[in-house]
Order: C-alpha cells, then sequence, then structure tokens
C-alpha cells in the first residue's frame, strides 16, 4: 500500500464561471468497493456492480453529510436503475458470471450514457461556451502535478476513485499529447474535507491495493452521467459491461475482472443498450460492436471499453462516425471512449496523431479522413485519439509523469513497473445561466422511498 505523501490537502476547487456539479447525477460503482451489498438509501435493495445508482437526495444538489459523521454511519447512494431488477424499481436483465454470488454484487457496469451527452463541435456554442469534460479515475491514478487529480490521488489524500473532475474548457479540434492540461475537485466520494466539493454518499478513502485480497478500502465511482432526468428511467440507456482478463495491478486477488459481458453474450469493447422494464427486466441489445470502435484487433474481449460519451443522432442503431465532427450532419453517432488498464489496443498508434494509445485518452472510432483545418488523419484501423489524457491533467507514461518504480509490479506493455492514470468514466458539461437543480430528478415524491443510514 502506498503512503500518503504528505498531510491532508484540499483540491482545486472550480474556478468562476465552470459549470455546478448541482445537476442531477447517475453513476455504478466498481464491485469491489465496500459499499456494495449495503441497502441503497431509497428502497433497502443491496446495492450491486451492475445498479445505476444516484445520490441519497436526488431531487435537490448533492450535498456533504452531516458534520462530524463517521464513514460507517454515511447514507449509501439510491437505487436509480436496478440491473437486474429489484422490488418495484425496473432495470435492465443484466446476468452475472456462472459461479459468482450475485446477492454479493458480482457483475460491473463499466460505462453509461444515455444517448444525449453534449455534441461536440469544432466552435463554440451561441454563447461562446466552450464545454468541459467531467470524468472519474480509479484508485491508482496520481494525476499530473498541480491538479485536483494529484492532491486526490494515489501519492496525495488517496480518495481521487469516488470523486469526479472537471477539466478546463476542452480544445475545439482533437488534441493530442503532448498538451498538459489541469483538472479541478467536482463531485466528491463523502463531501468531507479536504476535498470541499459536494458528496454522493461513497466511501472514503480507497488507498491502492497492489494484488491484495478484497474488498477495497473505498468506493470506486466506475460510471457516470450528468444531467440525468426520470424520464431515463424509461428510455434507452447505453452500456459496456466488463471482459473477463485480468487487470495487472490486481491480477492475484481474484477475480481480477467478473466476464459480465461474456455471461450475457458480448465482449467488454461493445456498446449495449436496453429500456429497463420491471420482472425479468429490459432486454440488452448489442448497439456499437467492439470491432467498429476499432477494439479487439487482437482477438473477442481483449479489450474492455471504461467511459462513454454519446450523442445518438435519434435514427434506430448505430451509425459510425468515419472522421471527427461528421456528426454534426445528423447522420452519424457521435461515440467517445476509453479502455480499461490491460487492453491489448493500449500501446497502438491511434488512426489521428499515430501516437500510443493510453488508458487515460478519450477515443474516438477509427478516422479515415481529415479534420475540419485539413489536417489528415494517420490512419489505420485503431481509434483515434480525440482528447489526449495529457489535457485532462492525467499522467501517462509517453509524458514521463505516469507512475514509476511505485506498484512493484511489471508493465507487460513497457516491459518495467510503470502505470499510467486509468479514464474510468466521463461526461461533458457547458456552462448555463442560473441552474438546472430545481428541475431534480423528481424522484423525492416515491411513496416508497425511506432514508437509511448505514449501521456501524
Amino acid at each position: 500500500m502506498l503512503a500518503l505523501a504528505g498531510g491532508a490537502a484540499q483540491a482545486s476547487l472550480l474556478p468562476a464561471g465552470y459549470p455546478s456539479p448541482e445537476q442531477p447525477m447517475t453513476f455504478s460503482i466498481d464491485v469491489q468497493g465496500p459499499t456494495i451489498g449495503e441497502d441503497d438509501s431509497f428502497y433497502d435493495i443491496p446495492i450491486r456492480g451492475t445498479d445505476i445508482l444516484t445520490p441519497e437526495n436526488p431531487s435537490v444538489a448533492p450535498g456533504p453529510h452531516p458534520p462530524g459523521y463517521p464513514p460507517a454511519l454515511s447514507a449509501p447512494p439510491g437505487m436509480f436503475i436496478a440491473n437486474p431488477p429489484a422490488g418495484s424499481v425496473p432495470g435492465l436483465n443484466i446476468d452475472n458470471a456462472p459461479g459468482l454470488d450475485s446477492a454479493n454484487g458480482w457483475g460491473e457496469l463499466d460505462a453509461l450514457s444515455y444517448g444525449r451527452d453534449p455534441m461536440d463541435t469544432p466552435f463554440p456554442d451561441q454563447q461562446k461556451h466552450r464545454p468541459h469534460y467531467v470524468f472519474s479515475v480509479d484508485e491508482f491514478a496520481i494525476g499530473q502535478p498541480g491538479t485536483a487529480v494529484r492532491t486526490e490521488g494515489a501519492l496525495g489524500n488517496q480518495q481521487a476513485s469516488a470523486d469526479t473532475f472537471m477539466s478546463q474548457p476542452k480544445p475545439l479540434l482533437p488534441m493530442g499529447p503532448p498538451t498538459v492540461g489541469t483538472n479541478y475537485a467536482f463531485t466528491d466520494g463523502d463531501g468531507e474535507p479536504p476535498s470541499g466539493a459536494p458528496g454522493v454518499g461513497l466511501i472514503e478513502p480507497n488507498a491502492p491495493t497492489v494484488r491484495q485480497q478484497l474488498p477495497d478500502l473505498g468506493d470506486n465511482l466506475d460510471a457516470v452521467d450528468f444531467d440525468t432526468t426520470l424520464a431515463d428511467r424509461s428510455s434507452w440507456v447505453y452500456l459496456s459491461l466488463d471482459s473477463a482478463f485480468a487487470d495487472p495491478l490486481e491480477a492475484a486477488a481474484a477475480p481480477p475482472n467478473y466476464g459480465t459481458a461474456a455471461a450475457n453474450g458480448f465482449v467488454g469493447g461493445d456498446v449495449l443498450r436496453g429500456i429497463p422494464a420491471g420482472d425479468p427486466g429490459g432486454a440488452l441489445q448489442l448497439y456499437a460492436a467492439a470491432t467498429a470502435l476499432g477494439l479487439d484487433p487482437d482477438g473477442a474481449d481483449t479489450d474492455d471499453l471504461d467511459a462513454l460519451k454519446l450523442w445518438e443522432n435519434g435514427v434506430d442503431g448505430y451509425q459510425k462516425s468515419e472522421v471527427p465532427f461528421d456528426w454534426m450532419n445528423g447522420l452519424t453517432d457521435m461515440l467517445l471512449f476509453s479502455v480499461r488498464r490491460g487492453s491489448a489496443i493500449i500501446g497502438t498508434n491511434d488512426s489521428i496523431f499515430g501516437v500510443p494509445i493510453e488508458e487515460g485518452d478519450v477515443l474516438t472510432t477509427p478516422c479515415s479522413g481529415s479534420l475540419p483545418d485539413g489536417t489528415a488523419c494517420f490512419g489505420g484501423g485503431a481509434p483515434g485519439i480525440f482528447t489526449a489524457a495529457e489535457w485532462l491533467g492525467l499522467a501517462t507514461v509517453r509524458s514521463g509523469t505516469a507512475t514509476e518504480n511505485v506498484y512493484g509490479v511489471t508493465n507487460p506493455k513497457y516491459g518495467r513497473d510503470v502505470w499510467a492514470d486509468d479514464l474510468d468514466a466521463l461526461d461533458q458539461k457547458v456552462p448555463l445561466p442560473g441552474t438546472l437543480a430545481l428541475l431534480g430528478l423528481g424522484l423525492g415524491g416515491f411513496a416508497a422511498i425511506r432514508r437509511r443510514r448505514r449501521s456501524a
């Protein structure tokens, strides 16, 4: 286990004019965390790694817990979509891998979108606003120096895995390395100091436990969507499930990954969709195959999609983008993603800049044309780097900022103990006048909802 670099420090908070975290959010959590198996705050349903959750009071801005609460008494998140359905909560019919104990939450939902994430364009909006990425990382992330991820990450407060972070205004065109950006604290796992960001009911800290037994010490927010509405409970939900290959930093803990995708007839690089329903649940469908995204060139289920940002054009099925921004004509779907640590595609030259892909990069489908500024894409069948990890303020091998000689595990991609930050979840926000928080999710009036506190 890593030692803290020093005393607790406060992460950089959002500058004036940045989008607020006060809009409703939904998320999933990694199955290795201690909140798995806890009863949710709305329906007393045990939380699983495939469930879609929301903070304990979703009709208002997420807020910190009462002063002085011990983490063991914090209120866990509430159930938004239960996968598979549980009680009166609709969901998708997601099966767990054979031999795994579904009662304990074995199974993992890696990525989440409702298909209406903001469209990326090569120019600001009419108010001259540029969007910001909102993202999460896991417990091994360290971030670039001076970023909130560095303060909250493995070399700092060891609380980054339950948090979300906001980037500076994103570049208008695809941004490759080596330009380095920064990030700020957006939401916090438990809402307690030192972060100062709004809390969402998760347990912190979560120090890296390299190749040690489960559960982890804290939670890992594994997929996220902001500006969720109650209508999203009864419309298309887009997601990805995890692959079965081992996470190199956790391979000694059994099982390292869960093979939830294969248990449902898919691979971890596929984007799936379904409409939540009651028992037996909405059926999963293949939306975008891993191969269409440039994944799995080394064979089925060798890449694991780990973050998802999707603008769906409203035409049934997936219409693949051939070059960034062709989705502006409404004929293709904008699908951005990342891949999990251990994916075979890591180290392959991307199809836009021709640089090695890392697990912190925001990727797009293989590029076969030119960018709006006339720059020709590098080409090839691999995904393209839409925004490099460095711009998000994440540590990379190619920038010389990755964790090196710390974990005592050789990275097979590089033949030495060096590990880049992993981009776990992704969404995007645009500054808006006023606040949308008054809209809420509208769940506050559900008759069945009641709050429960974790027992000590």
